[in-house]
């Protein structure tokens, strides 16, 4: 029969002896490993189990103590003189810092977790002049390394639809990536690096990505869309989903977006030349007596502000929309109408040939004839011809002249009842020191550029004309 009293005092006896061989063990690793190292531990990727930090210490010193950082693979080899980069290596405070990395008393609890430390205390280098040499060495090397390609979307008419080209690894170097990867190894207090694969440059579009295949998705989406555009509420123009399919573009953020600068370049040009009028060549009938009259240059006419209709556009394409875009405008006619009289039936006419000043109202009906004196042919102050519009009203009004005899002040200042200007110093006004008005006055004395009227005439135009209303310029 078992006695059970007696167990139990064999057992009391071996718990004391194993509780005391724990503490001893205890108390022994906590001494050892308050100037050691666990086993599994590494210090800046070196294997420093069981070693002191003195040891451990002692290797970062002797792999610091040469003179060049060493950098080679994927390309490059380039060796780089501590003094080029101002690096310098403290083993002092090395050797401190890697002594307060061993656990001590917590050795237990250390064995539970990481013991794999970086430490980068007494290693120090500018980091500006690494980033200066390592370009220039990149730099030479890429000469004789290839450029990645990014992934693309381009329109396939065969497939009538966006397709994908995938990127290609290129063997570039990123010198960012490798001063970053020679930083950290410094940084470990090793001299030596090595370049791989995660030092070169990257494509910035890859194509199995999620963001890739939805972009393609979205381009296909966009490939039917077509956007009217209207001049002043009339269609002029409808911008055709081979046109647009042409102008979208995939970002390096996967946006699908339309190409701005292409878009930009088409508003200014290809749809410029087809609707402005300003400055073009127009031809018309003249009412009264059936003259025909080509004209050319001028203000007046529509000249559409393509820099604002860029972005209008991207942002329709962006949204998908059809929606119709009222073209932003400089300036605007009565009507548009390309290579006609697109200010309509009410204007003023003159003829520099003939001397002679006409305007016809909103039915096309003469309502003022006058004879008139334009600018001065033999002395070369011709009036300027082209369309132009009638900019303001003003009576009375002092015409000041330009200093052409340099002598500091206005060749002239000439008090006039009735001025009206339709370009830059041009305009219709009375003039009353004149006797004659006969047709060919204004070949040896014509006026300064204006259009010289007499007193009546002046001011009856003076009344019938609006701000705004056009005047052509003929000869």
């Amino acid at each position: 029969m078992l006695d059970f009293d007696k167990m139990a005092n064999i057992k009391h006896p071996l718990r004391i002896i194993a509780v005391a061989a724990l503490v001893v063990l205890y108390v022994a690793g906590s001494l050892f490993f308050s100037s050691h190292f666990l086993p599994g531990t590494s210090v800046n990727a070196d294997d420093a189990s069981w070693r002191s930090p003195r040891v451990v210490a002692s290797w970062a010193e002797e792999r610091m103590g040469g003179s060049t950082v060493h950098v080679d693979g994927a390309g490059l080899t380039l060796d780089i003189p501590y003094g080029d980069i101002d690096l310098s290596f403290d083993a002092e405070d090395y050797s401190r810092a890697v002594g307060a990395k061993t656990p001590g008393w917590t050795w237990p609890i250390a064995l539970l977790l990481n013991r794999s430390f970086t430490v980068e205390d007494g290693i120090a280098f500018d980091e500006g002049d690494l980033a200066r040499v390592v370009e220039t060495g990149v730099e030479q090397a890429n000469k004789q390394l290839t450029v990645p390609k990014s992934a693309s979307i381009y329109y396939a008419p065969a497939s009538q639809a966006f397709v994908a080209e995938p990127e290609t690894a290129g063997t570039a170097l990123d010198a960012g990536r490798v001063a970053d990867k020679v930083a950290h190894t410094l940084r470990g207090t090793h001299n030596t690096v090595q370049l791989d694969e995660g030092e070169l440059i990257q494509p910035a579009l890859v194509s199995s990505t999620p963001e890739f295949a939805a972009a393609l998705d979205r381009a296909n989406s966009l490939a039917d869309l077509s956007i009217p555009l209207l001049l002043d509420g009339t269609e002029v123009e409808v911008i055709d989903h081979e046109l647009i399919r042409t102008w979208i573009v995939i970002g390096d953020d996967y946006q699908v977006t339309g190409d701005l600068d292409e878009i930009t370049d088409w508003c200014m040009g290809t749809l410029s030349s087809k609707i402005d009028t300003v400055g073009t060549m127009r031809t018309y009938t003249r009412p009264d007596d059936g003259k025909k009259i080509t004209i050319y240059d001028g203000t007046y006419g529509w000249n559409i502000d393509g820099q604002s209709l860029a972005p209008l556009i991207v942002e329709h394409i962006e949204q998908g929309s059809s929606e119709p875009i009222e073209i932003p405008l400089k300036s605007k006619a009565a009507y548009w109408g390309k290579n006609g009289p697109d200010w309509g039936k009410r204007y003023i006419d003159v003829d520099l040939k003939e001397q002679y000043v006409r305007m016809f109202d909103e039915n096309g009906k003469l309502v003022f004839e006058s004879e008139c004196v334009t600018g001065d042919k033999s002395e070369g102050r011709e009036t300027v011809s082209g369309v132009f519009s009638i900019l303001d009203k003003k009576s009375p009004y002092t015409l000041v002249g330009l200093d052409y005899d340099h002598d500091g002040k206005p060749d002239y200042e000439t008090d006039v009842t009735y001025w009206l200007p339709f370009f830059d110093g041009y305009g219709f006004h009375d003039a009353v020191w004149r006797d004659s008005f006969e047709q060919d006055t204004f070949q040896y004395d014509g006026s300064h550029g204006c259009v010289n009227l007499p007193a009546y005439a002046a001011k009856t135009l003076y009344k019938l004309v609006k701000v705004g209303d056009p005047v052509v310029v003929h000869e």
